[in-house]
């Protein structure tokens, strides 16, 4: 088919025209790709670049030898339960290894030993956060100012990395060059979103002159971050021994996807292959829907983002503390597959592999997300207990059916869920999204309803809160109406984030870094570019 005449190779080959087409295309990679074993076409794929995983059940990814290779799964001792397995760190660092140092306790264990540890004192002339004190003081500090982040990530999950850094007050310098271009078009939104108050400088590190000036510049930073294949840094002679060479106690941060080591460590991978490859993807839908139509999110890139922001966080303190930078590697797919221990741990200790389950609670009933009247408009209702589900029927206006005895224990509302979910249903198809909000919130029922971004963009409670913040367009898209961007969700009283400014030009702020950060002189700054290590 892709060789057929009626389409042509060019059309193939557009981006915009797969997008576009997208149904189709699926229609044929299904048939094809059913003729092949999952793991052999996986490595195929693999072998020529193509970013593919298997998803994998929870039992799978459990006894999978990427993990276990990489002894990640943590081994833990109970006293009630006894020997289990379950999820292990986020991320690795090199200096102050994430460890269980016991298990959870029994109710009231610790009711007489005490947890805490005297904190170690900050020695003579260690800066806090690693700040070095050059940074002029304002009233309203933040919490990172004084802290410079060479930035060579790409993508999704270090840009959203190191934009909460520059949210908190690092001076973040994105690297980049002509060869990795980054989409900075209009239809490409994703770029402003992602690099919001950074500054933007071009240096070819892979140029021998433009390595040196990179590792200058790492030399008058704190942090170093990529989020590139596994083995890129070293091999442009960036990693983290060659950094600490010229900055003692540099922070270097690596975010590969699949680990460093491990057998499917080179793999290429994208924020969907690791959601399923965890046994996240698998379980993400309905028991009765086809696979095809489960969830293929990047939800892998914000997780490890996340992590990513508080490991740096940690080694920033224990640097303030002991004076000691260190190596931080935050496996995407560790990082995520540490949100899933609850899931290990069944498997592991009751033999349970999770199944996907909707909306299904063991614990709530009604739980579930009705239609509501309008297109594609929905809604959530949970009720935690008997009380909620009295609040929920007095909501409906106290509908004959909802009299029935056996609605009033969560043992019958469970048994009867098909039934109760088709009658809530009939009364929410007859309101609105907000209006079957409005009514359950006023009286203390537990519910949502479901908002597009183009609700959301509006939502008086988020905007009442400032987490919607206007932000002027990046140059050259400097014309039409100012971008509407989330803040910082965490709010610090005496330390604000900033969120305000623009994504930069590509090496927007060259002049100030090569010459205030970097030091480089007039004559070195046109040798450099003549030689193409300033780009």
């Amino acid at each position: 088919w892709l060789n057929s005449p009626h389409v042509p190779l060019d059309l193939i080959s557009d981006p915009q025209w797969r997008r576009d087409n997208v149904d189709l295309l699926d229609a044929v990679m299904v048939d094809f790709i059913a003729a092949f074993d999952r793991d052999a076409f996986v490595e195929e794929a693999q072998e020529r670049g193509i970013p593919s995983t298997p998803m994998l059940k929870v039992s799978e990814f459990v006894n999978h030898p990427q993990p276990n290779s990489r002894s990640w799964f943590a081994d833990v001792e109970h006293p009630v339960i006894g020997p289990y397995r379950t999820a292990g760190a986020p991320y690795r660092l090199s200096r102050t290894p994430w460890r269980i140092r016991r298990p959870a306790p029994r109710l009231g264990e610790q009711n007489v030993d005490t947890l805490w540890q005297t904190r170690s004192a900050v020695p003579a002339g260690a800066q806090i956060n690693g700040a070095d004190g050059q940074t002029p003081h304002t009233e309203r500090p933040r919490p990172l100012d004084g802290v410079r982040v060479v930035d060579f990530t790409q993508a999704v999950a270090g840009p959203v990395t190191t934009s909460f850094l520059a949210f908190l007050g690092a001076d973040v310098i994105k690297v980049e060059t002509e060869a990795r271009p980054q989409a900075r078009r209009p239809e490409h939104p994703g770029f402003a979103e992602l690099n919001r108050n950074k500054r933007s400088v071009t240096i070819d590190a892979q140029n021998p002159q433009g390595h040196d000036v990179a590792l200058r510049l790492a030399a008058q930073s704190d942090i170093v971050i990529d989020n590139w294949r596994a083995g890129v840094m070293d091999r442009m002679g960036l990693g983290y021994e060659r950094l600490r060479e010229v900055k003692p106690d540099i922070i270097a941060v690596q975010m590969p996807g699949l680990g460093l080591v491990g057998p499917s460590h080179h793999f290429t991978t994208y924020g969907q292959q690791i959601f399923g490859f965890c046994g996240l993807g698998m379980i993400w839908g309905h028991p009765d829907s086809p696979m095809t139509t489960r969830p293929k999110l990047g939800y892998t890139d914000y997780i490890a983002a996340s992590a990513a922001v508080g490991v740096i966080l940690t080694a920033l303190e224990h640097r303030a503390e002991t004076g000691e930078g260190q190596f931080i590697e935050v496996a995407q797919l560790e990082a995520l597959a540490a949100t899933l221990g609850a899931l290990y741990m069944d498997y592991s200790v009751n033999g349970v592999d999770a199944e996907p389950r909707g909306n299904h609670s063991e614990r709530f009933a009604p739980h579930d997300v009705y239609a509501c009247l309008g297109h594609d408009a929905w809604c959530a209702i949970a009720c935690r207990d008997d009380e909620d589900w009295r609040r929920l029927v007095i909501a409906m206006e106290s509908p004959g059916w909802a009299a029935d005895g056996r609605w009033d224990t969560l043992a019958g509302r469970a048994a009867g869920k098909e039934e109760l979910d088709r009658r809530i249903g009939e009364w929410t198809a007859s309101l609105t999204p907000q209006q079957v909000f409005d009514r359950l919130q006023r009286n203390g029922v537990p519910a949502g309803m479901d908002q597009g971004p183009d609700k959301l963009v509006w939502d008086p409670h988020l905007r009442a809160r400032g987490s919607v913040v206007t932000v002027a367009p990046p140059a050259p898209w400097n014309v039409g109406p100012p971008l509407t961007h989330p803040a910082l969700s965490a709010r610090l009283s005496d330390t604000p984030a900033e969120c305000g400014a623009p994504a930069p030009t590509q090496g927007q702020d060259n002049d100030d870094v090569y010459r205030n950060v970097i030091g480089l002189r007039d004559d070195e700054i046109k040798r450099l570019t003549d030689a193409g290590a300033l780009v």
